[in-house]
């Protein structure tokens, strides 16, 4: 019998951020949106959202991607945090690295 992870689905994962992002202060969120993925024979749906907020007296923004293995028993999570002053700076070398994902069937 397979033992059944604590995430049975992208939107448990999402929950589970969304709840320790939920800790921290001046938590601003945007909506969840879907993230699609397709490369190769590949072709997921996940999820996606950003997240500001304080930490150590300092703004941080955060984009999560979260993404199900092709038979769903697996999540693979991308997160870009960066202080905010800085975040659009390093933006578009964020999106490089996660476009380089390459996830396996």
């Amino acid at each position: 019998m397979q033992e059944i992870g604590k995430y049975q689905d992208v939107d448990a994962v999402i929950g589970d951020l969304i709840g320790q992002l939920s800790t921290t202060k001046e938590l601003k969120r945007s909506g969840i949106e879907p993230f699609p993925y397709s490369k190769g024979n590949v072709n997921l749906m996940g999820k996606q959202f950003v997240a500001q907020y304080r930490k150590d007296e300092e703004m941080f923004r955060q984009w999560i991607v979260v993404l199900p293995r092709p038979k769903g028993e697996v999540f693979h999570t991308w997160f870009y945090t960066s202080p905010i002053t800085q975040y659009d700076n390093f933006l578009g070398i964020a999106k490089t690295m996660l476009n380089s994902w390459s996830i396996a069937e």
